[in-house]
């Protein structure tokens, strides 16, 4: 970044040169407006901080005469000043000037000046634009000015073609013309992306026209586009509109992705991966619902290590956490993606496996029995209870009764000298246990 300082005190400009190098910047200082003007002919500036008092002139007056040039009607001008006096601020508003800062306190300068340098340089500026424009002078002056700073545009000159590639690329923003020649028109696509249940509604999008028509821009923005812009379109507005849009949606996207990992969290077993009980709880009652609606086999195997409380006082809670965690891993390995593989307490874990029938259960019941016989987590010696439970199809019972009959099971189980299989009918339990 490079700034003119024109500032009449020598401390300032010391202060304010220092605040810029730190900044990387660089920095060229005089006290007087006609000095300035003399500078700003043969160098060209990316802003100018200016003092409300000048060694000459007023601040403002200075201000007004730069604006007037054609040249200077879009360079930042920052003005610093220790007034307080809000007739005089307005007035030097009104005399083009970019922003006022008061000089008793720098820091929210220098802060202002970190983000304008990024952005006059670019910096942080990425992302993938869906680009439908058939004017190829008009496309190939927009890739000059987006590319540059780090973006990648996919351009299409047809509505058509830049729809189907939103299958198979994920874009950042979207940016069309109005009039497109055949096919869909800019607003057929921009009705397209905002239909419902489209996956692309929340992808900003551009719409740029060389023709202002009232309600053309209204009939727009009723369909949800985030930004209307005439042709032709000044680069740093351009820049600006979308830089910002696309850093709009990544902040979007980062809080979207923060909530599903809050959710899988909120429902994950942290020691060993496995969906929790509060899952459970909540997925358990509806996938019984289901399978008794449309009177398909579900069963529930519930897994007990046996004698868990000696693996603890004997080799550590460590040591058991780490028995808990490599079971977990055997039972999710061996469960199926419709399975709900959980653990449901301490020791106590708990499968639930739609389509499947009590045989099948029993089965898979003795075959993960036996290799937890053989696992040997940690290099501990363990086995397991397990109690099986289903539903049966000419009557519908509910989660809590088939977790009541699994449970009853794991307590046979254990009864008959642990490290077996038990399977109970859930016509053989009354009311519910949880």
């Amino acid at each position: 970044m490079k700034a003119l300082i024109i500032e009449p005190s020598k401390l300032y400009q010391e202060i304010l040169t220092h605040t810029l190098n730190g900044l990387d910047s660089e920095v060229i200082c005089t006290g007087r407006a006609d000095e300035a003007r003399h500078i700003m002919a043969s160098q060209v500036f990316d802003c100018l901080i200016v003092s409300m008092l000048l060694g000459d002139i007023a601040g403002p007056i200075f201000c007004a005469q730069v604006r007037s040039e054609r040249r200077y009607s879009q360079l930042p001008i920052f003005m610093l000043t220790a007034s307080q006096d809000k007739s005089a601020l307005e007035d030097a508003m009104k005399s083009g000037i970019t922003e006022i800062f008061h000089k008793d306190d720098l820091s929210i300068f220098r802060n202002y000046l970190c983000t304008f340098e990024e952005r006059i340089e670019g910096k942080g500026i990425s992302g993938t634009v869906l680009y439908v424009e058939d004017c190829p002078v008009m496309a190939k002056m927009t890739k000059h000015i987006l590319e540059p700073i780090g973006l990648t545009l996919h351009h299409f000159i047809n509505a058509e073609d830049a729809i189907e590639s939103l299958s198979s690329q994920a874009y950042d923003l979207i940016l069309t013309d109005v009039i497109l020649g055949k096919g869909m028109s800019g607003l057929g696509l921009v009705r397209a992306l905002r239909s419902e249940n489209s996956p692309y509604a929340e992808i900003p999008i551009i719409v740029m026209t060389g023709a202002d028509d009232t309600a053309r821009r209204i009939e727009f923005l009723h369909f949800g586009v985030s930004d209307y812009l005439l042709k032709p379109v000044l680069k740093e507005e351009l820049l600006l509109r979308v830089k910002n849009l696309i850093t709009h949606k990544k902040l979007l996207d980062k809080i979207k992705s923060q909530e599903i990992q809050l959710r899988r969290l909120a429902m994950t077993d942290q020691l060993t991966g496995l969906k929790n009980r509060h899952y459970l709880m909540s997925e358990g009652p509806a996938r019984v619902s289901q399978s008794n609606r449309h009177k398909l086999p579900l069963s529930m195997i519930m897994v007990d290590l046996d004698w868990f409380k000696k693996i603890n006082d004997d080799y550590g809670h460590e040591k058991g956490d780490g028995v808990l965690s490599e079971v977990g891993e055997l039972l999710r390995s061996s469960c199926r993606n419709e399975d709900i593989s959980s653990r449901f307490g301490g020791e106590e874990f708990l499968l639930l496996l739609p389509h499947c029938n009590e045989t099948d259960a029993k089965v898979m019941a003795e075959r993960l029995r036996e290799k937890i016989e053989v696992l040997k987590p940690v290099g501990v010696l363990i086995t397991a209870s397990f109690g099986v439970a289903s539903l049966p199809l000419d009557h519908s019972y509910t989660f809590f009764q088939l977790f009541s009959a699994s449970d009853k099971a794991v307590y046979q189980s254990k009864s008959s000298g642990r490290n077996c299989v038990t399977v109970c009918a859930v016509t053989d339990v009354e009311g519910s246990f949880i």
